[in-house]
């Protein structure tokens, strides 16, 4: 993890060392040997994390970070604020995640797990975790464990059923990409009325072209434009996606369609049939504003 000519992840680790191997040690340390952290110096480490979002210069950022992870080591939300922010190796990154995952569940305890799964994000303390495993999710799916991301996806879903995070359209997505249709089906009908996002409609679409279903396919296609016109030239090549996602998005808008667009390339990617198909039909033309 690259942070910077001198620094270390945290004292006493050697920089000479493998900086992703020192941090998956210094979190399984973490793991089999719970450290105490006092209210004070937890929220002394939270009040630091809280600055960083302030914080233009990187070097800057990350001594606050570093200083959060001295008060609080169990804070997850600092390290996956440090691990945005480093250079660590793709290699790394899901083991790490990984181990952030397994420290954010003990510090919730399994009785939660047991006596709250499907409220989770109603519970304030639950959300590191499940921050941990949505980008868990993502790192699968950017690394093509396209198994293991629907999975991690699954368990957040039965965690919170009211899908605070956008989950089920992630999921339906990667189901589409492995051309799981029967599992793509199930979802769709678990949460048909709450179906309203981009991925679900452009989604839609792209489950009647694999089936070639193409009359279906094209009412989904006229519906897909009306929910989120945005999504088609990302599909379609005739555009490309901004670098970075957007902090908040609406729904038909261009920032829904740029966070969901990776999930959604991967999953039209993969069926070039059906591309080609959108790329071959007529563009919608704007309604006429006057008589």
């Amino acid at each position: 993890m690259s942070i910077g000519p001198s620094e270390t992840l945290r004292a006493g680790m050697d920089p000479s060392d493998d900086p992703g191997q020192s941090l998956l040690e210094m979190l399984q340390g973490i793991i089999k040997h719970p450290q105490f952290v006092s209210e004070a110096a937890a929220d002394e480490a939270q009040k630091k994390l809280d600055l960083v979002s302030g914080t233009e210069d990187p070097e800057a950022m990350i001594l606050l970070l570093l200083e959060a992870l001295e008060k609080d080591p169990n804070n997850v939300d600092v390290h996956l604020a440090l691990l945005e922010a480093s250079a660590l190796e793709d290699a790394y990154h899901i083991p790490v995640l990984e181990a952030l995952k397994a420290i954010a569940r003990h510090q919730l305890g399994e009785d939660l797990f047991t006596h709250h799964a499907g409220e989770f994000w109603f519970l304030s303390a639950t959300r590191p975790y499940m921050r941990v495993c949505q980008e868990l999710a993502q790192e699968f799916h950017y690394q093509q464990h396209f198994e293991e991301a629907a999975a991690q996806w699954k368990h957040m879903c039965q965690l919170d059923t009211r899908d605070h995070q956008g989950t089920r359209q992630r999921l339906l997505l990667v189901y589409l990409a492995m051309g799981k249709y029967a599992e793509a089906d199930t979802l769709l009908e678990s949460c048909s009325e709450a179906a309203t996002g981009c991925a679900f409609s452009w989604g839609q679409c792209l489950q009647h072209l694999l089936r070639s279903d193409f009359s279906m396919a094209s009412q989904a296609l006229k519906a897909a434009r009306a929910q989120n016109p945005f999504m088609e030239d990302f599909i379609r090549g005739t555009c490309q996606p901004p670098p970075e996602l957007p902090a908040h998005h609406v729904i038909g808008s261009m920032e829904e369609a740029v966070m969901f667009v990776d999930d959604m390339l991967t999953a039209w990617n993969r069926h070039p049939e059906a591309v080609t198909w959108l790329q071959e039909q007529e563009r919608a033309q704007p309604e006429s504003s006057g008589a």
